[in-house]
């Protein structure tokens, strides 16, 4: 694939956010989407020790390419989320398996587990994409994303891992006033009692 570049018009990244999210953009993204979800079917995952996933499973357009494209939701997000589905479509499109994971509690997942998810639960995510890796072993496995790079390494040790530069700069900016915060600052706001 290649890189993204937008359109001049909208190439600021807070106009990027506020256009992502407005429903034409959900429309326009569920309207391509449409044959993809057409064909795709609800599995579940069994990842150990009594864990189920809930896996949205597209498989490949046309003529395959033999790869399993495995789409990993972020934060309060789910594998119906506008830009999984986007990605989906496009994945889906140009030959690829897609696997979209629902993490616990996420989706129409909530059913499925007795304990709550929390972000250390990566031995379920692990145990999902081996899920995956063994229902389709001729298959070549793509994941992506860099918080996914320790559990990439340790499903396949040993891989090459291509970064490419962050563009932004993440920092802690304190206890200030909302007018004090330098422009284009990301006020990212939670209790600790409520993750745990």
């Amino acid at each position: 694939m290649r890189d993204f570049r937008p359109p001049a018009l909208i190439r600021g990244p807070h106009l990027q956010s506020i256009l992502g999210s407005t429903a034409l953009r959900r429309r326009a993204v569920h309207d391509a989407a449409a044959s993809m979800l057409a064909v795709s079917r609800h599995e579940l995952a069994d990842c150990g020790d009594g864990v189920r996933l809930l896996i949205q499973h597209s498989p490949p357009a046309g003529r395959s390419r033999g790869r399993v494209a495995v789409l990993i939701h972020g934060w309060e997000g789910s594998s119906d989320s506008s830009y999984m589905l986007a990605s989906a479509t496009r994945l889906w499109q140009s030959g690829y398996r897609v696997v979209r994971l629902n993490l616990r509690d996420h989706g129409d997942s909530h059913h499925l587990n007795t304990e709550l998810f929390h972000s250390c639960r990566l031995d379920e995510v692990i145990g999902a994409v081996r899920w995956v890796q063994s229902r389709y072993p001729s298959e070549t496995l793509m994941l992506g994303a860099a918080t996914m790079r320790s559990v990439i390494s340790s499903l396949l040790p040993g891989v090459n891992m291509v970064s490419r530069p962050r563009l932004s700069q993440l920092s802690y900016a304190g206890h200030k006033k909302l007018s004090r915060l330098p422009r284009r600052s990301a006020i990212v706001a939670f209790s600790a009692g409520d993750v745990y």
